[in-house]
């Protein structure tokens, strides 16, 4: 494991997820602000009805229920195809 991640260039993966982490936030409202590589999102229909209606168009997220935030999905920072997918089922949900 040493191995790999002396192999491993963190500074520019670090700075790749801050970067597409900020496209998800200038593109979907409610986005929680956060230096990690997933985002919670506020949604006003509640958590379980976003995960269902993102699941209806290929998306998955996860439900924040279960966190005492059931107004609030969990995405995984997307790459650019999955970013454009995602923001046209969240469109579409």
């Amino acid at each position: 494991m040493p191995d790999l991640l002396a192999r491993a260039d963190l500074p520019n993966w670090m700075a790749a997820i801050a970067r597409r982490r900020a496209e998800l936030g200038a593109a979907l409202p409610g986005v929680e602000p956060s230096d990690v590589n997933y985002a919670l999102v506020r949604v006003e229909e509640g958590a379980v009805a976003a995960r269902a209606g993102l699941a209806r168009h290929g998306v998955l997220v996860r439900d924040c229920t279960s966190f005492g935030l059931p107004d609030h999905v969990r995405i995984a920072v997307p790459d650019e195809a999955g970013l454009a997918q995602l923001i046209d089922a969240w469109k579409r949900r």
